[in-house]
């Protein structure tokens, strides 16, 4: 795996209580491909997506409200857009998130804390900040370079510094057009 030139995710499953599953999706941000705004960390937000105890996950799901309202997040916008940018130059901010929160952010509306989308956003950059990849990766030393690590190695780093030795799922989706010999 070449930390550097592939689009990695990272997935965090974990409990908000005792019935609620959740699943917060971080992506590395790959210069050339997307369009990355000022100030972006190299790992952002996704998403974060209530999930079954079987790894399925609602969506669409009825609340009120339902639509997105961009005003609602007004307040955090200058956060949101560093942590959890629109990566596509030809989509607006909000598009992205408009898209979050009719997806996901309503199947999590029965949680007191997330229970409005101005709380479901800010809730997320909170979880966010207390799994930074970027920083348990450096830690370990694993930094973007031409060779790649060893996946072992990421997981490793991983384990140690953000799941408390728990184990660590990694997906990797390659860019067709790089050779990983």
């Amino acid at each position: 795996m070449r930390y550097a030139e592939n689009d990695l995710w990272a997935h965090y499953h974990f409990f908000l209580d005792d019935n609620a599953r959740f699943q917060l999706v971080q992506q590395f941000l790959v210069p050339n491909i997307c369009e990355i705004p000022a100030e972006t960390p190299d790992w952002s937000i996704h998403g974060l997506w209530p999930n079954y105890s079987n790894g399925s996950y609602p969506q669409f799901c009825d609340g009120v409200p339902r639509k997105f309202d961009g005003k609602l997040i007004e307040p955090i916008e200058g956060n949101l857009t560093k942590m959890w940018p629109n990566l596509y130059p030809s989509k607006t901010a909000h598009s992205f998130w408009k898209h979050e929160w009719e997806k996901h952010g309503t199947c999590a509306q029965s949680l007191k804390n997330l229970s409005s989308e101005f709380l479901y956003f800010f809730r997320t950059m909170d979880i966010d900040s207390q799994f930074s990849v970027g920083n348990a990766l450096r830690k370990a030393g694993i930094v973007p370079r031409a060779e790649p690590y060893l996946l072992e190695d990421i997981q490793e780093a991983l384990r140690s510094e953000l799941t408390f030795g728990k184990n660590v799922q990694i997906n990797c989706l390659t860019d067709k057009k790089v050779s990983l010999e």
